[in-house]
């Protein structure tokens, strides 16, 4: 497969910004009188949006809607005073990205962080790399995992899902590529584990950014196997009744992936485009 584009997710992927969230919402927690939460526990809380995020952090006693919209307004407005004071891009993302550039891949951005502070992340951190389309939350658009953003993203560029690298560090990020039909690629110097993002339908595991050209230089060779678009066909011909009284549709396509995976294995050897260690088994 001749992959077009690159969509990466932000916090966790492109941008180190895991401590200035864990702060930011920590001071919420402490003006309203309830317990803080170490950094390493926010690893958990975030890639959801900040909703979300207000729920997870709040005491289950206390997680009424009422004053989870209020923590909402109340992060985003505290946010905007700290959303920078720790947060940088990842150790060699700088030049993935101008090697992305230089291969002439288009590149994106979709982010359940809000889209104002996504837009001004990437503006402020990112200023030296043209992304063609940069989405955050947004009112009215189902956040990830829902595809509905990264289909926005493919129909406005005009480029087919299959032709995509999702490059995420989160299970809603592997959930939202699968289900838009892009190649879910799962980072390892992110907010989660590698079991996570395996089972939730990574397809390559980049330990470190440099991995991802790899994955492009090997996955642009005559000996790529176009596999998403069989598994697509696979996928449309199993919607019956039986998987669907026991699985979700993304568990039915993540199961078929695994189990065609491991087909080709046998019938090919030099099926995977990367190391056996970086896919499911």
């Amino acid at each position: 497969m001749h992959f077009k584009a690159v969509c990466f997710d932000l916090d966790g992927t492109l941008l180190d910004s895991l401590a200035d969230l864990a702060n930011c919402t920590n001071k919420i927690l402490l003006k309203r009188g309830f317990p803080q939460h170490p950094e390493e526990a926010y690893r958990y809380f975030v890639g959801d949006g900040a909703k979300m995020l207000m729920t997870r952090v709040l005491p289950k006693e206390a997680r009424k809607e009422p004053l989870i919209e209020e923590c909402r307004q109340d992060f985003e407005t505290a946010y905007r005073d700290c959303w920078n004071e720790q947060t940088v891009p990842y150790k060699d993302i700088p030049e993935l990205l101008n090697a992305l550039q230089k291969r002439q891949l288009q590149l994106t951005v979709l982010s359940n962080k809000p889209h104002e502070f996504t837009l001004l992340a990437v503006g402020n951190l990112l200023p030296d790399w043209k992304f063609e389309m940069i989405l955050g939350q947004r009112e009215g658009v189902a956040p990830k995992p829902d595809p509905a953003g990264m289909l926005d993203i493919c129909q406005q560029l005009d480029i087919p899902a299959d032709a995509f690298l999702y490059i995420g560090d989160t299970a809603t990020d592997m959930k939202t590529a699968v289900s838009a039909g892009c190649f879910p690629v799962g980072v390892l110097w992110g907010f989660r584990t590698e079991e996570e993002l395996r089972d939730n339908g990574a397809l390559a595991i980049a330990k470190e950014p440099f991995d991802v050209l790899d994955l492009l230089k090997q996955g642009n060779q005559h000996y790529w196997i176009p596999y998403h678009s069989i598994i697509k066909s696979l996928f449309q011909g199993f919607r019956h009744k039986v998987c669907y009284h026991f699985f979700t549709e993304t568990q039915c396509h993540i199961r078929i992936v695994h189990w065609f995976r491991q087909l080709c294995r046998k019938l090919c050897c030099c099926f995977n485009p990367l190391s056996s260690e970086s896919f499911p088994n």
